[in-house]
C-alpha cells in the first residue's frame, strides 16, 4: 500500500515563528509568559485561533522590543 505524502501546510512554519517571537522577547517576562502560553497550547488551536495567536504575538513584541530602524546611535 503506498504511502501519499501531503504538502506542507505552512502551520509548523508559524509556530516556529511563535517560538522564535517568544525568544525575542525573553527579556520582558509577561509578554514572554503570554507568547510562550500560545505556544504551549498551540496543538489545541484551531487554524483560525493560531493565526490570530501569531498576529498577537507579533503586536505585543513590536511593543516591547526595539526595532533596529529606531536605532539613532544614541
Amino acid at each position: 500500500m503506498a504511502t501519499t505524502l501531503l504538502p506542507p501546510t505552512g502551520l509548523d512554519t508559524d509556530r516556529d515563528a511563535l517560538a522564535a517571537l517568544a525568544a525575542s522577547c525573553a527579556h520582558r517576562p509577561l509578554v514572554y509568559a503570554l507568547v510562550k502560553a500560545d505556544l504551549e497550547r498551540w496543538h489545541m488551536l484551531s487554524t483560525d485561533e493560531r493565526a490570530a495567536a501569531l498576529a498577537r504575538a507579533r503586536r505585543w513584541v513590536d511593543a516591547v522590543v526595539p526595532h533596529p530602524s529606531l536605532d539613532f546611535g544614541g
